[in-house]
């Protein structure tokens, strides 16, 4: 399978992870987050009605689908970090990671990441509000089940790579954990089966900042290749906002 974006550190893939998996080089880290079936009621009450009739919030989209054969997913690397994980069947985890969202008036608490190859549980702390209202780190939520940058930033933090590791994420979603690993120097491999957040994920490498334009841009019939041709497509249209 040919790379839909490819710089010196990040390298996307369009396409299911399972055909990217036998060729796959040596990771050092799986980072992911994977869909686990959000319910369709559910979703068009939290999201359709506040947003209206947006691509990215007023519909069920395939990124909900749940996965099969998670349980491969973290035999890739010996370490990984899975949010999400209290979801699947696997394996028992002598240590999880928590996201305490600080908040206690809507939804969950804190969000679980199944992890291998760390040595006690973490706990992040952030807000919701001060990770998307406030747009921490420059950050605009492209997908809706988009985690923080500084979130994953301290993920890859906790693992103690060194310099120049390989990050994979097979669910890559609008490309968050692989903006992450090049903050950090490191390299990083994603996996998107929907044109569209590949085409997301691919202008946010390219411009090396979060807030570039909205997720109802057209990705279909177009084909990124490099950071120039990224940047240029979206100067030549005027720069979306």
């Amino acid at each position: 399978m040919k790379p839909y974006f490819q710089d010196a550190a990040v390298t996307i893939y369009h396409g299911d992870c399972w055909d990217v998996l036998p060729n796959l080089p040596h990771v050092d880290l799986v980072l992911t987050d994977p869909p686990y079936g959000i319910p369709e009621a559910a979703w068009r009450r939290t999201y359709h009605g506040r947003r209206g009739k947006s691509p990215l919030w007023g519909t069920v989209p395939s990124w909900d689908k749940i996965p099969e054969r998670v349980k491969d997913i973290v035999e890739i690397a010996d370490n990984v970090v899975l949010w999400g994980g209290n979801h699947f069947n696997l394996p028992p985890a002598p240590h999880w990671f928590v996201w305490d969202k600080l908040q206690s008036n809507r939804g969950a608490d804190c969000e679980l990441a199944w992890t291998k190859g760390v040595a006690a549980h973490k706990v992040f702390r952030m807000s919701r509000i001060d990770a998307y209202v406030n747009k921490a780190g420059g950050l605009r939520k492209e997908h809706p089940t988009q985690k923080p940058l500084p979130l994953m930033e301290w993920c890859i933090e906790q693992m103690g790579l060194h310099n120049g590791s390989t990050v994979f994420d097979p669910f890559m979603g609008a490309g968050t954990s692989m903006m992450a690993a090049k903050r950090k120097g490191h390299k990083a491999i994603g996996v998107e089966m929907d044109e569209r957040y590949c085409e997301i994920a691919a202008r946010r490498m390219g411009q090396g900042v979060l807030d570039f334009g909205t997720a109802n841009d057209k990705a279909h019939g177009r084909r990124s290749r490099t950071v120039e041709q990224i940047v240029g497509q979206s100067e030549s249209e005027g720069g979306r906002e």
